[in-house]
């Protein structure tokens, strides 16, 4: 015994110095000198040659050593990692599951499972792990992510959202994770909740209109007229010459197909404008959208023309993709 220790612990001494090359050597001549059967300098002599990024020798003598002993979880761990380094999945299954046969309950390595049997498409399996790494690890902030992201791509939204609560005490300053929380409650009709995460976002990273006007049109639906106003007014002035400025949230719910909510801020906004030409030629084709965007028509004079203002000229016509997209000249 005396033989070999001496020159291992000279070994792991160059192993806390990140020394690995020189670590190995001591290894491989250990190994030489009669220790060919020893399990844990196989190990170490592996370790030592992955850390210096020889994937395939490291592989070599990590396997040895778990055929020596096969009981040892965090050898089977750093063969697994070494064979998915190397693309090889579907084996370093194999050697994950058997570490967590030892113990079960390790979050990282359900953690690796997860991304093997993702690359391999077994995107079940890789769920089921996923979410064992999350309950093993509750405020590791990249589970909570993941899961998120695995729920919206899978399943109900409402599922989604429960996920994102659950995280939401590690991302509390993160825009990004209250932008996906607006939306996810947005798809799922809870307005309110919607609005407020969108308020959360744009106050940890303001200046970006576009979530303002989502904002604010979150707040026109779940009835909070003067939020609304508030968040929409701000979006107008981070983009003073967009045309949301002159036309009013009708031209924001245009741009995004919503014909409905589109039809009625241009009504409320003609009150105030009265003579503006395109405004009144952009509310009637908003409020004949059901007919002519079904059939793609022009809007017909005889239906234009009592709607616009006798003192105001006639604006250019848009062709009829307008009545499809909102942008004018724009055909999908």
């Amino acid at each position: 015994m005396i033989g070999w220790q001496v020159p291992f612990r000279a070994a792991r001494k160059l192993e806390q110095r990140q020394n690995w090359p020189a670590a190995a050597r001591i290894y491989r001549a250990i190994l030489r000198n009669g220790e060919g059967e020893n399990p844990r300098v196989n190990f170490q002599l592996g370790n030592a040659l992955f850390r210096a990024n020889d994937l395939g020798e490291a592989e070599r003598f990590l396997s040895r050593a778990v055929e020596l002993k096969p009981g040892t979880a965090a050898w089977h761990y750093r063969l697994g990692f070494v064979l998915e380094r190397q693309g090889r999945p579907e084996l370093a299954i194999r050697h994950y599951q058997s570490a967590l046969e030892v113990q079960p309950e390790n979050p990282s390595w359900h953690y690796r499972l997860y991304r093997c049997h993702t690359a391999v498409g077994n995107r079940q399996d890789a769920y089921d792990h996923l979410a064992k790494a999350l309950n093993g690890d509750q405020e590791n902030p990249k589970y909570h992510d993941l899961v998120a992201a695995e729920l919206r791509s899978r399943g109900p939204r409402w599922q989604e959202a429960q996920a994102l609560e659950r995280g939401l005490p590690y991302h509390e300053a993160d825009p990004s994770w209250h932008l996906r929380m607006a939306e996810s409650y947005a798809s799922l009709s809870r307005h309110r909740q919607s609005a407020e995460s969108y308020r959360r976002a744009n106050a940890l990273k303001p200046a970006v209109a576009e979530n303002l006007f989502k904002e604010a049109d979150q707040w026109e639906r779940a009835g909070r007229t003067s939020e609304a106003s508030a968040a929409f007014s701000a979006g107008v002035a981070l983009k003073p010459d967009g045309e949301e400025s002159r036309f009013g949230p009708g031209a924001y719910y245009q741009l995004k197909g919503n014909w409905d909510m589109a039809s009625k801020a241009y009504d409320l906004r003609k009150r105030s404008r009265p003579l503006d030409a395109e405004l009144h030629y952009r509310a009637v084709c908003s409020g004949l959208r059901d007919t002519h965007q079904r059939h793609l028509l022009p809007v017909p004079d005889t239906e234009l023309g009592p709607h616009l203002p006798p003192a105001a000229a006639r604006p250019p016509r848009q062709p009829p993709a307008l009545l499809r997209t909102g942008v004018p000249g724009h055909v999908r």
